[in-house]
């Protein structure tokens, strides 16, 4: 019998990723998993105790979804046809199963926040609240895009 913290081969993974190096793949992973709130506004102390969100690039489980989808977050400067082999690569040697990927970069932020996001990892005060504040701005848009396809599955179970 597996236990509940080892996933079942066949159950499908999604991983948020951001390919400029800035984890905004770590806040679509928060809302999807209700680490973060689903209505706005965005505190900054919810925002800074995500997992892994100081880290320069990443790879972190964020739980489940409301569906039982295992959710991810990845980020870091990458080719994305690269990350896409990689986890097919996993699939094939080691029998796992489907992993999704959703591309957060370009959803929301773009240079304003990867710019604010190199402040803040220098260590600037400035940075980090500038970084909040490209969030906070681009919050709606990435609460539409972690939410719209788990809100679509439920409306196919019910339907």
């Amino acid at each position: 019998m597996r236990s509940s913290n080892s996933p079942s081969p066949l159950l499908m993974r999604l991983v948020y990723c951001d390919y400029q190096g800035v984890p905004l793949a770590a806040v679509a992973a928060g809302i999807r998993t209700g680490r973060l709130p689903s209505e706005e506004p965005l505190k900054e102390d919810e925002l800074l105790r995500l997992p892994g969100i100081s880290s320069p690039c990443g790879f972190v489980h964020y739980g489940r979804d409301e569906a039982g989808t295992e959710v991810y977050a990845l980020w870091c400067r990458a080719e994305p046809a690269f990350v896409a082999r990689l986890f097919r690569v996993r699939e094939e040697l080691y029998g796992e199963g489907e992993w999704s990927l959703r591309h957060v970069s370009g959803i929301a932020g773009g240079c304003i926040i990867a710019l604010t996001w190199r402040l803040a990892r220098l260590g600037s005060a400035c940075g980090r609240r500038l970084f909040y504040r490209a969030v906070v701005n681009s919050y709606p848009r990435l609460l539409c895009f972690a939410l719209e396809d788990l809100q679509e599955n439920q409306r196919l179970g019910t339907a």
